[in-house]
């Protein structure tokens, strides 16, 4: 929880210097990515948030925190194979090549709403 509260954090920081830059007065909603293997607990990011949120004040009253998921994929080094990396890890399940991670460990601010 105390990786997530500093991420929940960070994200409170970037809106609303973002937000009052452009002039808005009230944040309504908060979309950000999420990856798989980005060793972030998707729930205790949003408990830490919404509790960063309200101490904030008024730009985030009422604020939704909505956290999309981003699958994770790896893809094959020798024959370019694209799967999803399960019991094997990184190991590629066509050929048994050595694969690197394509999606998974995003952890980004995609968008907010406000008015």
């Amino acid at each position: 929880m105390v990786h997530e509260l500093s991420l929940a954090q960070s994200i409170v920081d970037v809106v609303t210097e973002n937000a009052r830059g452009m002039g808005i007065r009230r944040v309504r909603r908060v979309t950000v990515l999420v990856g798989e293997w980005s060793a972030v607990v998707p729930e205790s990011l949003e408990v830490g948030f919404h509790f960063l949120a309200a101490a904030a004040g008024d730009l985030f009253d009422g604020v939704e925190l909505k956290v999309t998921l981003e699958p994770v994929e790896g893809a094959c080094t020798a024959c370019g194979h694209r799967f999803a990396p399960g019991h094997t890890g990184l190991t590629c399940p066509a050929c048994g090549g050595v694969a690197r991670l394509m999606t998974g460990t995003a952890l980004q601010i995609q968008s907010y709403e406000g008015e």
